[in-house]
């Protein structure tokens, strides 16, 4: 069976091989690890597809196992990239040099995918779920007042538009693409119950597969102990815009300063702050992060807030073992797989009721879960859980994600689905 991914994410084999580069920091490696477990079934060719603006034209890169096709794309390919002729020239090339037996479009977040459909049609397409951006732009601003919003204007957002309220409707802009992919589109991959539902309203003829994910190698193996965790700290996984909550959680931080003077929080990504850079750096920056680091000086939290960087795989797993906590204050999720990647590691574990999140946390067997505006419930549960944590028995948590983020099975599961989709 040959199989064609589309992704708007560069593989990190790509990476290495174009670049020398081994280890792939930031969101998306789960994909990579997803595809090696795939390239290994004997009866599986599998092609990746994605956009490069270094190449172009169509360029094949041959990894160990996998063979990708790069092809040339502009700036805007979240949003226009079906309006492209270069990409639909080159989706309709890519097609034709595989004759694919199935096609799977990761993600529903860019247009790649509804670029694919038009120069090819919608046979043998699966779209998997993993944000779902129509949604996500409803909830875009929550908990950011008018006034926030407005005062934390920067120069960049003058200069390039791109200020909070622009940037939902960006959001509003892609989801669009997004309603209009999965209207033409006959089946489709989830697994949590909010994108059931929210893909039932959208298309209520398609085929709902069910299929977890297979998260990155490192964590299956990692566990947390609470002797050898740093007492008190809290670990975020990514904080750079609005959605992921962390003005929310600043809030609550104050709350559990108060109690625990010395608390610690470590946020992966790129450091918001800036205060090691130039003046020109730290004037142009996200209005977003203009707020947030005016929220940092009002609440007196700066030095108890550390931004470390963008982080590869087995970083995030060293991370999470040092952390006493991992909260996810999303005001919206679908599926956080750094969630997924804390509880296989067994790190106490906080997160926010919204979106498909408490499919990850059944009856508060997995972790602890509060409404993500209330700021005083993320702020108890955060002191109870650093009282207790010496206690913390991870068990049943370990073994309920190894099950979920199981590699052979899911990968089972993906298989079973391909061959439901060729017999339809």
């Amino acid at each position: 069976m040959k199989v064609l991914w589309i992704t708007a994410t560069i593989p990190p084999e790509v990476l290495a091989l174009k670049k020398g580069s081994t280890s792939f920091r930031g969101s998306g490696g789960w994909i990579y690890s997803a595809a090696n477990m795939l390239s290994r079934r004997g009866n599986i060719q599998l092609f990746v597809a994605v956009g490069d603006r270094n190449v172009q034209e169509v360029t094949l890169v041959e990894g160990k196992s996998i063979k990708y096709f790069l092809f040339p794309i502009n700036n805007d390919c979240t949003l226009n990239a079906h309006k492209d002729k270069v990409v639909l020239k080159s989706m309709h090339e890519i097609n034709e040099r595989i004759t694919p037996d199935i096609i799977h479009i990761h993600g529903t977040e860019h247009s790649l995918g509804l670029a694919y459909i038009k120069a090819n049609g919608s046979q043998r397409v699966v779209v998997s779920i993993q944000g779902l951006i129509s949604v996500i732009a409803t909830y875009y601003q929550m908990g950011i007042s008018t006034w926030e919003k407005w005062s934390a204007l920067t120069l960049r957002d003058i200069l390039f538009n791109s200020s909070i309220s622009k940037e939902q409707i960006l959001f509003k802009r892609r989801g669009d693409n997004e309603l209009s992919l999965l209207k033409c589109v006959n089946h489709v991959i989830g697994r949590t119950q909010f994108d059931r539902i929210h893909t039932w309203a959208i298309n209520p003829n398609r085929h709902y597969y069910f299929c977890n994910e297979t998260l990155r190698d490192e964590f299956y193996n990692a566990e947390w102990i609470f002797d050898k965790c740093e007492k008190h700290t809290i670990f975020l996984s990514q904080a750079n815009y609005p959605i992921k909550g962390l003005h929310l959680f600043l809030d609550a931080l104050l709350i559990v300063k108060r109690k625990y003077p010395d608390v610690k929080v470590y946020i992966a990504g790129p450091d918001i702050t800036r205060k090691n850079e130039s003046y020109l750096r730290r004037i142009m920056i996200p209005g977003y992060w203009r707020l947030i680091i005016k929220k940092l000086k009002r609440l007196g939290l700066m030095d108890n807030v550390v931004f470390v960087g963008p982080l590869d795989a087995s970083e995030m797993k060293e991370r999470l073992i040092k952390a006493n906590i991992f909260v996810c204050p999303s005001t919206i999720e679908n599926s956080p797989n750094s969630l997924g990647e804390a509880q296989l590691v067994g790190v106490p574990c906080v997160a926010s009721y919204v979106g498909g999140v408490p499919d990850f946390i059944p009856n508060n067997m997995c972790g602890e879960m509060y409404r993500c505006e209330e700021v005083e419930q993320l702020a108890y549960k955060i002191c109870m859980l650093f009282e207790s944590s010496s206690n913390f028995d991870n068990t049943m948590m370990r073994k309920v994600a190894a099950e979920r983020h199981c590699q052979e099975s899911n990968i089972d599961s993906l298989l079973a689905i391909y061959d439901k989709v060729l017999l339809s």
